[in-house]
């Protein structure tokens, strides 16, 4: 069986297999970082300056609550890295001068190690392209959306290279979902333009036909 963990993009697959999703979970915090501007308010979390703790958010879920569920022959997709896209690579670009590359390498790396540090299959789905969303948290820095559509493709990028190089595999939607530009094409977008749709079942057979030939089960389409 599927089992799916991450930020609230994960949503698309709550129709199809048990899936575990925490809105505005990092990457690179829920896999030991410390990196984090997410404002407190967003999870009525106390926090020195609208910090939130590494791993605070999702991790005593995902141990506690998810991974019990999941037995030796199932596999597990995650669905991470938008949020960290969307704002937190681009933020600390800013505010700390850290090159957007030395800040997705580092997060990759993150990645890679908390899920060669499972004993259990997994795989990932790449971040989805650019979406249609104004700096609604009011954050001191935010990118535009051609420079967030850059910054996801070159997180996707590292990690699809990181993926191969440690034998995990990579799903993908980015060819089917993403315009020219690396935006999120609308009719694939949901209504406030921010999520990929689940309703769509050329996607989601995609995505069934991904993980049959990564784990040799799917979706149950």
């Amino acid at each position: 069986m599927i089992y799916v963990f991450g930020d609230s993009h994960a949503l698309k697959f709550v129709w199809h297999c048990p899936t575990r999703w925490i809105a505005g979970l990092t990457c690179h915090g829920f896999c030991g970082g410390d990196i984090s501007v997410m404002v407190e308010e967003i999870f009525n979390l106390a926090g020195v300056d609208g910090l939130i703790p590494r791993r605070e958010v999702g991790w005593n879920i995902f141990a506690n609550e998810f991974l019990p569920l999941v037995g030796k022959e199932d596999a597990i997709l995650f669905v991470l890295g938008e949020p960290d896209c969307r704002i937190q690579f681009y933020y600390h670009y800013v505010r700390d001068g850290i090159p957007l590359q030395t800040l997705v390498n580092a997060t990759v790396k993150r990645y890679m190690d908390f899920l060669n540090a499972l004993d259990y299959r997994v795989g990932v789905l790449d971040v989805i392209p650019a979406i249609n969303q104004d700096n609604v948290y009011e954050f001191d820095h935010y990118a535009d959306r051609s420079t967030r559509a850059g910054i996801a493709v070159m997180f996707n990028g590292a990690l699809r290279l990181a993926c191969l190089a440690n034998h995990i595999p990579f799903l993908s939607l980015w060819d089917m979902v993403a315009d020219e530009n690396g935006f999120l094409i609308d009719e694939y977008a949901t209504a406030d333009y921010t999520h990929i749709r689940a309703d769509v079942p050329e996607l989601m057979a995609v995505l069934d036909y991904q993980l049959e030939e990564a784990f040799g089960c799917g979706l149950g389409m």
